[in-house]
């Protein structure tokens, strides 16, 4: 078996998948099933806990509680340095976005998993030394890779993810 990927994911990956059903959920569901390995800047948890925090009192606890249940299976990426930072600027258009880029930089994932268009964007695509994708596309990719396996030995996420991929709009 080939090894994990290792994908890092946004705060809106993150929330979105833990709000809602679709790509960044079923994102989600491969980290829970060990077919992937997530990372997360700490950055990322820190600001997904603040916006959950401004939308439902007690939501910051749920976030924790995530967490807690995942551990084993997220490697937490801690913040980027200053001169990190100041680097992933000169990639991203927002340059508040640079020490997010800055810390998925650092750890160096196969992927990084974002609905950001400051992420997705062409331009920072090209200049990002790790490949960025959406969830969906993400998805797409995974299953060219992982298919035959999936379908033998998880047929339930196999279709999941099939259905979503093959669903049109």
């Amino acid at each position: 078996m080939a090894p994990r990927l290792r994908v890092a994911i946004d705060t809106n990956v993150l929330l979105s998948g833990l709000l809602w059903r679709g790509a960044p959920h079923l994102v989600l569901e491969l980290g829970k099933e060990r077919e992937i390995k997530l990372v997360i800047p700490e950055l990322v948890r820190w600001e997904a806990s603040r916006v959950v925090g401004k939308l439902r009192r007690g939501g910051e606890d749920a976030l924790e509680r995530f967490f807690q249940l995942l551990e084993a299976r997220v490697q937490m990426v801690p913040a980027p340095s200053k001169d990190a930072v100041v680097g992933a600027s000169r990639l991203v258009r927002d340059s508040t976005d640079a020490p997010i880029l800055a810390s998925v930089i650092a750890a160096r994932p196969d992927y990084f998993i974002s609905g950001d268009e400051d992420f997705t964007n062409p331009e920072t695509r090209r200049r990002s030394p790790v490949p960025i994708l959406q969830a969906s596309e993400f998805l797409e990719v995974y299953l060219r890779r992982a298919a035959r396996r999936l379908q033998q030995q998880k047929p339930d996420l196999y279709l999941k993810i099939l259905l979503y991929v093959t669903t049109p709009g």
